[in-house]
């Protein structure tokens, strides 16, 4: 029977199948390369989130050329 980790992402599932590796080695491997391609797909989203952000924060500081009378400094 798959473990419980197998069972909440089927994404996982598809990509390493469990059942082919029966002995204990490999799926402790299975495992681990699970592990990691959850991080790595959880440090591609955090890059994106961060990569959105910046400019976003970079622009709220910097006085943007707005029509708004206020925002322009006279």
């Amino acid at each position: 029977p798959p473990s419980p980790s197998f069972a909440e992402s089927p994404a996982a599932v598809a990509e390493l199948p469990a059942a082919a590796s029966p002995s204990p080695e490999t799926s402790a491997a299975v495992a681990l390369c699970t592990a990691a391609i959850r991080r790595r797909r959880l440090q591609h989203r955090q890059s994106l989130l961060i990569a959105v952000e910046l400019p976003l924060r970079h622009g709220r500081r910097c006085p943007s050329p707005s029509p708004h009378p206020a925002a322009a400094p006279s």
